[in-house]
């Protein structure tokens, strides 16, 4: 009984030691299977089906050796991956890498990765074959865990991409359909560059210095792009592009949700520094906000950028700040909407600076028919868009031109370009304007008004207009608003003729006016007027001109093209105000009038501007209360007509202190100076005509006057400053004449002055109570005088009142004067040239005053008292005139004491030379012959020489000596005797006091 408990313990020992044995077997086992999977690596019946699992999966697999560690798992070394089912075939190669796999899944006979450790690691992907452009990443140590079968996690990937440092984090599920995306796709054959190829050759331009960093953190089904999240992160000190280059730049972007807006997505820039070709900031700072889808296909983006010390090629300014919204399709980055507002400060151009401007600006897709065609040019490109704008700009200046303010605003709608609103405050005043512009047309059109200083826009104007601009001024800035249409040039044409293509298309409408003004410094208190401009011609239908004296209204038409015009005026303005716009030779002739009241003249002229000689015109003036040259004229009224530079003044009429003036014509031809009188007829002071014809008529008609004005008749021409060239014939009727001592009560003749001629006929005048007849000739000769002759006789003269005309004294010479007078010739320089012949007739004539023929008059009252006074039966003479002398050889007065004879000479200087002769009751009657022949031997002792002058004659007896005319005139030679002589002699040309005998 004792044996078998002794045999139990046994058999346990020695299951216990089989287990033992077994369990450390195991152990070795495993330990020796661990040490050979860690030496030398897996073996093939674990390599073959992992390999062919991954080739299944297109990627291959090569690496040295794969060997297990308890604690990383599978470790392969040196190892080459390379995705087959992509056209590059990126290869990934990495010198260590942990692979632990899913044991469990070995048990089903599949592998399934739990994660993945790689240290130094190189991925290469190859883009394009021809160019061998791939991208490429180095230095890569990462961790990726694989959660699900369609999940990855990037625990840990980090690596050099670019020569940038990149770390990239994050969990994707269904990654595999990641090659599905449009990024991923192979080029086809006729298409251009891929997205990756073109993001292979942007990267190998940009080439980066200093310190860089990119960090990428991903989530997200690969199945849905939508639910992708991202946060990108790149900085770098320094880039440089061929687009551009700057310093401490940072990139932040992130994609978190896209079905909510606000800013869970966005991509944001900062730059300290950037330089590119085409400029330069600073303090660069830009955001692009991605908001949610607008629908499926869109979705908005909201920017904002802004920077400092903005240089550009156009300009540059000291600040720039930009928002703005776009939307746009996920499968096209050109927006389909944009609309934004941006803020300048101190900006500058080329053109001029700013001191703020700001932009509001919008755009859109237009989705209306395409209308443009290759007539459009550039406009072409715009059509599919459709915008609008706002812009307002601050203290705008410019080489020629400030601008305190500027605002506008307008849209594009093809194919129109509206704008809406443009104002500008400039020089104290503003401008407002809107217009269009169709581009399928080339039409535009523009309406708009101002109120600024005009001439201080005088340096954007050509020469031309400077100088036209320059003739007005004002005191306040003229008012003006209009519209205009015009075709532009077509738009492929660069080099069109504006003058010859556009202006003919231009048209204008609309009103200028201007308070207290001047024109070429012609000051006004106000002018106004319509205008328009079309076909080339300019109308101004309603010109109305105010000064203080009156106002002015005219018409105006003008041809650009033709450079003819036509005015219409009517006018109350005195023409001394406008006296700077006339030529020299127009002002000297302005000035001779004066004014008390403004003429009223209405005029129309037609002419061509660079042309005078083609003026033209007809028109009518009155003038009341004036003056020219002196002479006051009440009225006058005539009608004007204007052709072929001959002016004819038609029913002109002009009063002057109750006397008047009328023709039917007056002509003026300009280019001979040729002035033309009509059948003129006056009865104004004559010298007040010759005034008004020129100082060289009013000259040659001065030693002839007239008390009262007489009645003329002019018809004919002269030449204005020539008189040589005269040809006029005067019809003259009037009273009280004077010419030189002759006066005569009444006179009439004709007046013919032809070239250095003067010719009167048919003068009959009523001198001193009688008549004269008779004509004269004057021959004019420059510097030598004038040649002349006449010939005149008179009837019935008293002669008392002759010689008191001539003498300017009393007589007591009584007679009634016959005679007649011919002048042969005569030069008025010289008296002697004189040549002619006249007789002369007194009748009971009282003669003894005058001192020739008083003599005899002591030596008869001494012999008979009385007899040295009788009154003259009859007197008569003839006489010739030469040689400075009027001599006659047949003087005779006949009386009842006796006949006295006288044969002698008397020169221009009134000296005496010659002989007297009395025979003693020679004319008794019945008994005087016989009486005188018995009387003759005493009557030599009445023949006397005579000399001296015709005022103081001195006689001398031919025949008795002196002493014995004591005896006939005892008192007087007595008195003679005692009184001492007064030798204080007389000048020729003065009379001397009347003597008694």
């Amino acid at each position: 009984m004792a044996k078998p408990v002794q045999r139990r313990p046994f058999r346990l020992r020695r299951i216990c030691f089989w287990c033992a044995l077994l369990l450390l077997v195991a152990v070795l086992v495993v330990a020796a299977f661990g040490i050979y999977l860690r030496k030398v690596g897996l073996p093939d019946f674990l390599k073959r089906p992992l390999l062919a699992q991954l080739h299944a999966k297109g990627v291959q697999l090569n690496f040295t050796r794969a060997r297990w560690h308890w604690h990383r798992g599978i470790v392969v070394d040196d190892a080459a991956l390379t995705f087959l089912k992509s056209s590059a075939q990126p290869q990934f190669s990495f010198v260590e890498t942990d692979v632990n796999l899913d044991l469990r899944s070995l048990l089903d006979s599949r592998v399934h990765l739990n994660s993945v450790t790689v240290k130094k690691g190189i991925f290469v992907w190859p883009i394009s074959k021809t160019n061998h452009t791939s991208l490429s990443f180095s230095n890569i140590a990462a961790r990726i865990e694989f959660p699900s079968e369609n999940e990855i996690r990037f625990e840990q990937l980090e690596g050099d991409f670019a020569d940038v440092p990149l770390k990239i984090s994050g969990t994707v599920t269904n990654f595999a359909d990641a090659r599905q995306w449009k990024i991923f796709q192979p080029r086809k054959k006729r298409e251009g560059k891929g997205a990756l190829d073109r993001f292979a050759e942007t990267m190998e331009k940009i080439h980066l210095a200093g310190n860089s960093k990119l960090t990428l953190d991903l989530a997200g089904d690969a199945a849905d792009p939508k639910s992708i999240r991202a946060l990108l992160r790149f900085s770098t000190a320094e880039i440089a592009t061929p687009w551009g280059a700057g310093t401490n730049l940072s990139v932040t972007a992130r994609i978190q949700d896209w079905e909510t807006p606000g800013e869970n997505n966005f991509i944001r820039v900062r730059i300290n520094s950037a330089r590119t070709p085409w400029g330069s900031a600073s303090n660069f700072n830009g955001i692009a906000k991605l908001s949610s889808p607008l629908t499926n296909a869109t979705f908005a983006t909201e920017l904002k950028i802004s920077a400092k010390q903005l240089h550009a090629e156009l300009g540059q300014t000291a600040s720039i700040q930009f928002a703005g919204r776009t939307e746009q399709s996920l499968t096209n980055l050109i927006p389909s909407n944009i609309r934004g507002k941006t803020q300048l400060l101190s900006a500058e151009t080329k053109w001029g600076k700013a001191e703020s401007a700001e932009i509001i600006f919008s755009a859109a897709t237009n989705t209306a028919p395409k209308r443009a065609d290759e007539t459009w040019a550039g406009w072409q490109k715009a059509e599919p868009f459709l915008g609008h704008w706002e812009m307002r700009l601050i203290g705008i200046e410019t080489p020629r031109l400030q601008i305190e303010k500027l605002s506008s605003a307008g849209s594009w709608l093809a194919p129109e370009l509206r704008i809406a609103d443009l104002n500008a405050e400039l020089f104290e005043g503003e401008i407002a304007a809107k217009g269009i512009l169709n581009v399928a047309t080339r039409e535009a059109g523009v309406k708009g008004s101002s109120d600024f200083d005009v001439q201080k826009i005088s340096p954007l104007l050509t020469p031309f207009g400077q100088r036209w601009l320059a003739k007005y001024t004002w005191e306040k800035p003229p008012q003006l608003g209009g519209e205009l249409h015009v075709i532009l040039p077509a738009w492929t044409n660069h080099a069109a003729n504006w003058r010859e293509e556009v202006l003919p298309t231009l048209e204008m409408e609309g009103q200028v006016s201007v308070e207290r003004g001047s024109y070429r410094d012609v000051p006004v208190d106000s002018a106004k007027t319509d205008f328009t401009y079309s076909n080339r011609v300019w109308t101004l239908p309603h010109l109305r001109v105010k000064r203080p004296e009156g106002g002015a209204e005219l018409t105006l038409v003008a041809s650009d093209r033709a450079h003819d015009f036509h005015w219409r005026i009517q006018s109350e303005i005195d023409p001394k105000a406008i006296r700077q716009l006339l030529g020299e030779p127009q002002q000297r002739v302005l000035d001779d009038f004066k004014f008390t009241t403004p003429p009223k003249i209405r005029a129309e002229l037609k002419g061509h501007w660079n042309e005078i000689s083609q003026l033209s015109g007809e028109g009518e003036i009155a003038l009341n209360n004036f003056s020219y040259r002196g002479n006051l004229i009440d009225k006058l009224t005539s009608s004007l007509q204007l052709t072929n530079q001959h002016l004819r003044a038609e029913k002109l009429s002009l009063e002057s202190a109750g006397k008047i003036v009328s023709t039917p014509e007056i002509s003026l031809d300009f280019p001979t100076k040729r002035l033309f009188f009509t059948n003129l007829y006056s009865t104004v002071d004559p010298y007040l005509v010759a005034g008004l014809i020129g100082k060289k008529v009013a000259a040659t008609l001065a030693p002839y006057r007239f008390s009262e004005p007489p009645a003329i008749r002019v018809n004919g021409g002269f030449t204005i400053g020539k008189i040589e060239e005269a040809d006029l014939h005067f019809l003259v009727q009037g009273t009280q004449f004077e010419w030189m001592r002759f006066v005569a009560d009444k006179i009439s003749g004709q007046v013919d002055w032809v070239g250095l001629t003067l010719l009167i006929t048919n003068l009959d005048a009523g001198i001193y109570h009688g008549h004269a007849v008779g004509w004269s000739y004057f021959q004019f000769q420059p510097d030598e005088g004038a040649e002349y002759r006449f010939d005149l006789a008179v009837a019935d003269i008293d002669l008392q009142s002759a010689v008191k005309s001539l003498e300017k004294k009393t007589n007591r010479l009584e007679g009634i004067l016959h005679g007649q007078m011919t002048l042969a010739s005569g030069n008025t320089r010289d008296l002697k040239t004189l040549r002619g012949h006249g007789r002369v007739n007194v009748r009971d004539g009282l003669l003894w005053d005058v001192p020739l023929f008083g003599i005899f008059s002591p030596i008869l009252n001494a012999i008979v008292p009385g007899a040295g006074h009788s009154r003259a039966r009859e007197a008569s003479a003839t006489f010739l005139v030469g040689d400075g002398n009027i001599s006659s050889d047949d003087m005779e007065i006949r009386a009842p004491s006796l006949r006295m004879q006288y044969r002698g000479r008397v020169d221009f200087e009134q000296r005496i030379e010659g002989r007297v002769e009395a025979e003693l009751l020679r004319d008794t009657w019945v008994i005087g012959r016989l009486v005188s022949l018995a009387l003759t031997p005493l009557s030599k002792l009445f023949e006397y020489k005579v000399s001296g002058t015709l005022s103081h004659p001195e006689r001398e007896p031919v025949y008795i000596p002196n002493f014995l005319m004591m005896t006939l005139r005892p008192f007087h030679s007595m008195k003679k005797a005692f009184t001492p002589d007064k030798t204080n002699p007389t000048p020729a040309s003065t009379l001397p006091p009347e003597k008694k005998p």
